[in-house]
């Protein structure tokens, strides 16, 4: 199971983990990179091949730039995809713990960890897993929801869905807020 660092997170104001999951992380970003140098290679083959003619390829330059601007965007939705939102509290940190560990419970996620400095939860749902991270810091709490979809698979993109979350967990700590 991950292991946050807590102390780096909060100076960065990013999820900064002791031992982060490169591979399966950046795996996607991997395989767009390949395929746009693999195509580069091929266009630049066949331009050359059937004398120097652009028309016929140009599908291919098309496909590829469309992998580079893919690449290009999942980079940036990843980078925002790690960045802690910070939300005033009223109540003491250890009663909004306990108050977002209620609210996690009756939504059936399972809580790994939970103590003073931050808590780790993770539901199991079928197509759309998520995974919390909020951190405690005085009367600031920061907050993190980061999809996770197939066995272990990540993806960025979350269309919106994990602004819903946070908002029902802001809700029900803080409902002047939501």
């Amino acid at each position: 199971m991950e292991d946050l660092n807590y102390k780096e997170s909060l100076k960065a104001l990013r999820l900064k983990w002791n031992d982060p999951n490169i591979p399966i992380k950046y795996g996607l970003f991997f395989i767009l990179l390949l395929l746009s140098l693999l195509s580069f290679s091929f266009l630049k083959d066949k331009y050359y091949e059937h004398g120097n003619s652009f028309e016929n390829y140009y599908w291919g330059i098309i496909s590829a730039l469309l992998i580079i601007f893919i690449i290009i965007f999942s980079i940036k939705a990843l980078e925002v995809n790690e960045r802690l939102i910070g939300y005033p509290i009223i109540a003491e940190p250890r009663e909004v713990r306990k108050m977002i560990e209620g609210y996690l419970k009756k939504e059936k996620y399972t809580i790994y960890r939970s103590n003073d400095n931050y808590l780790l939860a993770k539901n199991r749902k079928a197509f759309a897993r998520s995974s919390i991270v909020v951190i405690f810091n005085k009367k600031i709490i920061y907050i993190n929801v980061q999809n996770q979809y197939g066995f272990r698979g990540y993806l960025p993109f979350s269309f919106g869905r994990n602004k819903r979350i946070v908002s029902k967990i802001i809700s029900n700590i803080n409902p002047t807020l939501s």
